[in-house]
């Protein structure tokens, strides 16, 4: 399941990009550069394709996204 959902980030992400697993079946993809409009519909297309991988059981994973302005200072 883990390899399944691995392969299809990696189909879908960007050289750039950073897959990090935190444990379990938890990860956080950092997609650079891209605006929030566009990384959601990025997911929602992994997520299908990643539902219609050739196994017989059903597939899908939950996402939620934020938007980190690389301008804004903190503090």
């Amino acid at each position: 399941y883990i390899c399944d959902f691995v392969t299809c980030l990696k189909k879908h992400t960007r050289e750039n990009d950073i897959i990090a697993r935190l444990g379990g079946d938890e990860f956080c993809i950092l997609f650079k550069n891209g605006p929030l409009y566009s990384i959601n519909k990025k997911m929602e297309k992994i997520n299908e394709e990643f539902m219609q991988s050739g196994v017989q059981y059903p597939k899908s994973f939950s996402y939620g996204t934020v938007f980190i302005d690389p301008k804004r200072k903190c503090g």
